[in-house]
């Protein structure tokens, strides 16, 4: 069953997560220290889904409209909507036209895509084949009917489908390692929506954080004895 989004809960534990991490040691949460964003107006996300010809999935519309557009999230959290890293940093700016534009075509992929090297596990072999045909490899053609919602570093990017049987759906834009794109539970996984995506980072984020506080007081603990 699909996690559902309960604004009250959201707040109160990114509030938590914060509270025991102050100094935001996680990973990537200085770029957005555990805030969300305001709310989009209604009228801006319809605009959006007008402009482009799609229906935003029903978890992220919710999310954007009624918690935060964009802000606290996994990696170095979460883009506004219809805004992404320029040249994958947390710098924002429009999506590109090459991406907006191509929102209500099919997302092309079901499984993971990456360079047609013979055997994957020859990493070099893939290099190669990359290096050779790069012009194609990066095309945004490759994401078409997603946009891109955040950033993981390392040039690791996630894109949210929109169109096509993957609707819905996560996937990782790992080109910058020569990766290729795959779902974000793998081919043998069930596909990840928004939704369980955001709860599964809440979670581990309140787990981590917790940890790391008991272990900051026994090491108070034992400099006091």
């Amino acid at each position: 069953m699909e996690p559902t989004f309960d604004k009250p809960t959201i707040i109160g534990a990114l509030a938590e997560i914060s509270r025991l991490d102050p100094n935001f040691n996680i990973f990537g949460v200085t770029n957005h220290q555990y805030k969300l964003n305001p709310p989009v107006p209604a009228a801006e996300l319809d605009a959006f889904e007008a402009a482009w010809g799609v229906r935003l999935p029903d978890d992220y519309r919710y999310f954007v409209m009624e918690i935060g557009n964009g802000g606290a999230g996994p990696g170095y959290g979460l883009y506004p909507l219809g805004l992404e890293g320029i040249d994958k940093t947390t710098q924002l700016g429009p999506l590109r036209p090459a991406i907006a534009e191509n929102l209500a075509r099919p997302f092309p992929h079901a499984k993971r895509w990456n360079t047609d090297a013979p055997d994957y596990g020859d990493q070099e072999e893939v290099e190669r084949r990359i290096e050779e045909n790069e012009a194609d490899y990066v095309k945004d053609d490759w994401v078409r009917g997603a946009f891109p919602i955040s950033n993981q570093g390392c040039g690791i990017i996630i894109y949210l489908v929109v169109s096509g049987p993957q609707r819905g759906y996560l996937w990782v834009d790992d080109r910058e390692s020569c990766g290729g794109i795959y779902s974000i539970g793998g081919d043998d996984s069930d596909p990840v929506s928004f939704s369980t995506w955001y709860s599964d980072w809440l979670s581990w984020s309140l787990s981590e954080a917790q940890k790391r506080a008991r272990k900051a007081k026994k090491h108070k603990n034992r400099e006091k004895a």
